[in-house]
């Protein structure tokens, strides 16, 4: 559970794909003494096809957010050289976090991966 630290970046790949990018931040506090402490941590999430089009057109920067998945781990090598890894959250279910604020529900019609890949390939710039 989250809050999304920015706006979702949706885009497309070649197959026709969609893949929604988007940070969450975690909060958990615990009492250290007498006193209460914030700990955030701050995840780097994706997800794939409806998931990231819904995801993207439901929720914005700040949303609060349920989310879960599998965590996967990224290892690269920089332009320096330098051996690099990141951890993000493959996000297979999301969902509005309603503790705090309401949302309303719309049915969206059905549509497949390869219908959207047809779409795309149609019209490649529908901007």
């Amino acid at each position: 559970i989250g809050n999304l630290t920015r706006d979702i970046e949706l885009r497309y790949a070649a197959s026709g794909t969609a893949i929604a990018s988007f940070g969450l931040a975690s909060n958990r506090r615990k009492k250290n003494g007498d006193q209460w402490e914030d700990e955030t941590s701050y995840i780097k999430c994706v997800a794939f096809q409806t998931l990231a089009e819904n995801l993207a057109q439901s929720a914005d920067k700040g949303t609060r957010l349920i989310v879960s998945g599998y965590l996967k781990q990224n290892d690269w090598t920089d332009k320096d050289g330098n051996e690099r890894r990141e951890l993000e959250l493959v996000v297979n279910d999301a969902g509005l976090e309603l503790r705090f604020d309401p949302a309303a529900h719309q049915r969206a019609e059905r549509t497949t991966h390869r219908d959207r890949a047809a779409a795309a390939a149609a019209d490649p710039d529908p901007f």
